[in-house]
């Protein structure tokens, strides 16, 4: 018999990049100023500028951010030229040693994402949960992405993580004595979406 293979039908994508430069002293500067000017999420702290990509020093970030949403567009949805994902809020994450960033969801978006400015590789992760029922739950020998539940990436400062905003993800308590940031950015469709033959025309 013919060796088998495992297909990998409608699977959720997740675009998984690195940016591979140092940060400006602008942008960390004002990374910083803005940690004084916080809400109190469930876990952490969250920026009162639920638009901090529209602040002139974070101009470099916004573009790197933009490039990997783009790619995204091409790689997973493949959409025709004129329909776009743009941002629509953004905000700043700081979660300190022992805090955590509860389980959610990005509703009123199309595709979200997370921007990591100070995060430590050896302790810093996200997590993302498989949703709906499971009718027969039945405890593997070995965990895989078939049978999981959940699923994490370690995350490092520079690294951009682009996901469909239904998915449920999550961060555990922290580990380490460093302030983990991070930069979440929700966006929607901008475009003609569908087709008026089909009954789908949409122009946003």
């Amino acid at each position: 018999m013919n060796e088998s293979v495992m297909h990998g039908l409608f699977p959720t994508p997740v675009l998984y990049s690195t940016t591979n430069r140092e940060f400006t002293k602008k942008e960390l500067d004002f990374v910083k100023k803005t940690y004084k000017n916080v809400d109190k999420n469930e876990g952490n702290l969250v920026s009162k500028n639920r638009y901090i990509l529209n602040e002139p020093a974070m101009a470099k970030i916004k573009s790197e951010i933009e490039t990997a949403i783009q790619e995204f567009m091409d790689k997973v949805i493949s959409a025709k030229p004129d329909v776009k994902a743009v941002i629509t809020q953004s905000w700043l994450n700081y979660t300190a040693e022992n805090e955590y960033h509860h389980k959610h969801e990005h509703p009123n978006s199309f595709i979200s994402g997370v921007y990591y400015i100070d995060a430590d590789e050896t302790n810093d992760k996200i997590f993302f949960v498989k949703g709906g029922y499971q009718q027969i739950q039945i405890d593997p020998v070995d965990w895989n992405i078939w049978n999981s539940k959940s699923w994490w990436l370690s995350v490092k400062s520079g690294n951009i993580v682009v996901f469909p905003s239904h998915l449920t993800h999550f961060v555990e308590q922290k580990k380490g004595d460093n302030v983990r940031c991070s930069l979440s950015f929700n966006t929607f469709l901008k475009g003609n979406i569908g087709e008026d033959i089909a009954l789908t025309a949409l122009n946003i």
